[in-house]
């Protein structure tokens, strides 16, 4: 899209937020099933009413597996992707980490969201979304 004051090329951001969670069988991320059929992390676009990247991360966090975020998420990275072909979305990912994997309340959002293990990612999980579940992962470990 090109802005119409600048004439740049805008691209829209959409945060996304790796949220990992101690499960039985080591650790797990929450991802949540898309219109297109591919696991996602949960997130979106930020709202007006959004001050910072962690009161969208919240917001969409609880909009889309009713799961409260009860600390603050930190930066994993950014960058660009492609969901469909032609269209580019600047993806802004922090992440967070919670005491036990509790239970998720899908939204009209998504057709399922569950907890998986992190070693044990599904298939139709595009790659930029793996990059940054690796990312939070080795991040978590430092800081243990």
């Amino acid at each position: 899209m090109i802005e119409e004051g600048t004439g740049f090329y805008a691209v829209p951001s959409s945060v996304k937020v790796v949220v990992l969670a101690a499960g039985n069988a080591g650790r797990k991320v929450l991802l949540g099933l898309n219109g297109r059929g591919e696991w996602e992390l949960p997130g979106g676009w930020p709202d007006k009413q959004d001050v910072t990247l962690a009161d969208t991360a919240a917001r969409e966090v609880l909009e889309e597996s009713g799961i409260v975020l009860d600390n603050d998420p930190v930066l994993v990275g950014a960058e660009l992707f492609s969901p469909v072909p032609g269209r580019q979305v600047t993806l802004v990912c922090l992440a967070t980490r919670l005491d036990i994997a509790e239970t998720p309340t899908p939204s009209s959002e998504h057709k399922d969201v569950r907890w998986f293990g992190v070693d044990v990612l599904p298939a139709n999980l595009p790659l930029v979304y793996r990059g940054f579940i690796d990312g939070a992962a080795r991040q978590q470990a430092r800081t243990r």
